[in-house]
């Protein structure tokens, strides 16, 4: 029998975490609801997922920085 060595001497590393996948509702309640649905999906880009043709989610600390910097003025 041979044996085979299945590690990888150079594997990738994760990716740095960037919190929760929030639904559209919860992105809006970070932005106090002061914009509407259809803007966060039209214009939001920070930290956006497409997971599927109907299923959009956006990084949880990716929106929290796009807001510290001053976009969401």
């Amino acid at each position: 029998m041979t044996t085979v060595d299945i590690t990888n001497p150079n594997p990738t590393p994760a990716p740095p975490y960037r919190g929760r996948l929030l639904k559209v509702g919860q992105v809006r309640e970070i932005l106090d609801c002061t914009v509407s649905v259809d803007w966060i999906y039209k214009n939001l880009q920070a930290g956006r997922r497409t997971l599927s043709r109907g299923c959009v989610r956006w990084r949880e600390y990716d929106v929290i920085e796009w807001i510290e910097q001053g976009a969401a003025s």
